[in-house]
């Protein structure tokens, strides 16, 4: 059904009520071990540090799940089993501060893009699914990693 993977639809949740968005919120139908926090109608923040796909990311870090346009949901939805591709990417672009209080990010736009593509496969996303994402952050993520850089990320 909209090109989700029987068991994310199975597991699938609807959006918490703006009174439960200070509540945990369970986005972890895959078993990625993810403590989520929803902070706002389309972004959550880690709770405790985790380790994704061989990174660790910081607790505190916020991201928006797969920034996605709601058109494209059936391709791949904000909060299903692209999430912990997502997680990853995300950071990859906009990484929390170092403890010198500097931004660095460690790979290219071109490495963390075909590292989502790997991670969307790793999570189970079909090939034409993440062939699609995969497309669409190569096309239209060169503006938010721009806008980083503008802010003071340094790339590698």
């Amino acid at each position: 059904m909209f090109g989700l993977p029987m068991r994310a639809i199975n597991t699938l949740k609807p959006p918490p009520s703006p009174a439960d968005r200070s509540k945990t919120v369970d986005l972890d139908p895959w078993g990625t071990g993810l403590p989520l926090l929803h902070t706002g109608p389309s972004s959550v923040t880690l709770l405790r540090a985790v380790t994704v796909f061989g990174l660790t990311i910081r607790a505190g870090y916020q991201f928006d799940g797969a920034s996605v346009p709601r058109a494209f949901y059936n391709v791949l939805a904000r909060f299903t089993d692209g999430l912990p591709a997502a997680l990853v990417h995300d950071y990859r672009y906009d990484p929390l501060p170092d403890p010198d209080g500097v931004k660095r990010r460690q790979i290219t736009r071109k490495q963390a893009d075909q590292e989502f593509y790997r991670n969307l496969r790793a999570s189970g996303v079909n090939f034409v699914r993440a062939q699609a994402a995969y497309r669409a952050v190569r096309l239209a993520g060169g503006i938010p990693w721009s806008k980083g850089t503008k802010k003071g990320i340094v790339n590698p």
